[in-house]
């Protein structure tokens, strides 16, 4: 059985505000639109002394930043892209997720203060929702793991919702002690409690025992939040479950690239 995106996020939760809003864009639409006679599009028109500039052709891609350039061949760069994606999943608490048909957008993002640092965020548009990761322009240093993919759920990219996939703050209710929270969080199976395959959801617990933080497996925040709201007189041991949302910094960027993911 292919196990849904949408199956473990239709949950309730308090949502832990960090980071800033990615902004200052200048292609909202598809990425065709409002290239220049080169095939190109200058995501920091503000800013004229340091061009980021995503440009395509007919087998290739090419980032430029500033007067660094970097091309790429299309097939190897979605072939990487999806053979990572994949790997990715096949590691997180949802295993067989289908995400064959899923629009992929690849926004060029460069930071106001920093555009020589440019980077590629990659945004998956799926029937069960939608999720963002940030990649490196460098091919050979990507990796997909959850300190670099967003939740989206319904909202495009960019949100002040989205959310990391893998960690939770849990905050007990006044009254408790750091004593009473561990031996609540030992004695309902909320840091025993696995996935599908077996594998314990939770990696690691770690804060004073007035919040306590717990790092999961990707995409297992949501499984672990729908556990502990069905757990009885939850809601007398904790005052909030709360999903982190993911850091963000001040950008210029835009959609440069499209394509699907077909295997």
């Amino acid at each position: 059985m292919q196990m849904k995106l949408g199956t473990f996020f239709g949950v309730t939760a308090i949502l832990l505000l960090s980071g800033c809003i990615n902004g200052l864009l200048q292609n909202p639409e598809d990425p065709a639109m409002h290239r220049d006679a080169n095939n190109c599009l200058n995501i920091a028109l503000e800013n004229a002394l340091h061009p980021v500039l995503g440009c395509e052709y007919g087998r290739s891609y090419q980032v430029r930043v500033i007067d660094k350039v970097t091309n790429y061949g299309k097939r190897e760069f979605q072939g990487r892209f999806n053979d990572h994606l994949m790997r990715f999943f096949a590691r997180s608490a949802l295993p067989q997720v289908n995400l064959v048909g899923s629009r992929v957008d690849i926004w060029l993002a460069a930071p106001v203060l920093e555009p020589e640092e440019a980077f590629l965020m990659a945004v998956v548009t799926s029937s069960d929702g939608n999720f963002s990761i940030r990649l490196p322009l460098n091919l050979d240093a990507w990796a997909i793991t959850g300190d670099n993919v967003a939740w989206l759920g319904k909202d495009i990219h960019p949100s002040p919702r989205s959310m990391r996939t893998d960690r939770l703050i849990l905050a007990p209710q006044p009254f408790f002690t750091p004593q009473k929270l561990n031996r609540f969080l030992s004695e309902t199976g909320i840091l025993t409690r696995s996935d599908r395959q077996g594998r314990p959801l939770v990696q690691q617990v770690s804060g004073d025992g007035t919040v306590i933080r717990l790092d999961t497996l990707p995409f297992g925040a949501p499984q672990l939040v729908r556990f502990i709201q069905g757990l009885p007189d939850v809601k007398q041991s904790l005052a909030a479950i709360n999903y982190e949302t993911a850091p963000g910094v001040d950008t210029y960027q835009a959609k440069v690239f499209r394509f699907s993911i077909n295997e």
